[in-house]
């Protein structure tokens, strides 16, 4: 045999043992992946088994239980108490979202404190506490309006009443003339804001805003969460 046929004898006994690797290790994968199919299928079916035993159970024993504590038989008991298995999936459920929302609700309100403190260097939030008192004027009607704000913001008011004043005036078309209140109100930001006789008030706190917001954005903020209005 010559040399150049003893390489090719080589290298095909090599390429031969290649193949039988690969397809070993390809076998051994489709089998590794059966075998995981298997047992999640399996996993599954018990769940379900298992799941539709507890109800098998409560529905039969649950009336036996009645029959022998009263001494005469409940009818039409297991209907109820399929209904009441099924009100408690649905219900299990309603708290779980309400647990998320409300989870989501508090991340946005410890964002809001955040801007409130002046933590956040993204948001100016002497120009959102302006722009709620800009509302509360408008929506008074007054040339003169009293405004109660935390100790914080009085601070802030003190020092720049005559700024603000202008600038919601000349916003609004008209003067207007701004009293801070003595009293202070305990609320992370915002401002409550009333007529000198105290006919007209105007509630524009932060957590006035989050609770409202809270309120009426519910079925959407459900809808970016899972796709769907909350079902009740």
């Amino acid at each position: 045999m010559s040399r150049v046929e003893l390489e090719a004898k080589v290298i095909e006994s090599v390429v031969k043992q290649a193949e039988r690797i690969v397809s070993d290790a390809e076998n051994r994968a489709k089998s590794i992946i059966e075998n995981a199919r298997k047992e999640a299928q399996r996993l599954i079916t018990e769940a379900r088994e298992k799941a539709a035993a507890i109800k098998k159970e409560a529905e039969e024993e649950v009336p036996r239980i009645l029959t022998r504590v009263l001494g005469v038989e409940v009818r039409g008991i297991r209907g109820k108490i399929r209904g009441r298995i099924v009100l408690e999936g649905k219900r299990t459920v309603m708290e779980a979202r309400e647990k998320v929302l409300s989870d989501v609700f508090s991340q946005v309100e410890g964002i809001v404190e955040k801007i409130a403190m002046g933590e956040d260097k993204r948001v100016d939030y002497s120009e959102i506490l302006i722009k709620l008192i800009k509302e509360c004027i408008a929506s008074i009607g007054e040339k003169e309006v009293v405004i109660e704000v935390s100790e914080r913001d009085r601070r802030f008011l003190a020092s720049n009443l005559d700024l603000i004043e202008k600038r919601v005036g000349k916003s609004l078309g008209r003067g207007i003339k701004l009293r801070i209140a003595d009293k202070t109100i305990d609320c992370m930001g915002g401002v409550i804001a009333y007529n000198p006789s105290k006919t007209k008030v105007y509630y524009n706190t932060l957590e006035g805003r989050l609770l409202k917001l809270r309120r009426t954005a519910r079925a959407a903020v459900a809808r970016i969460l899972w796709g769907e209005g909350l079902r009740r």
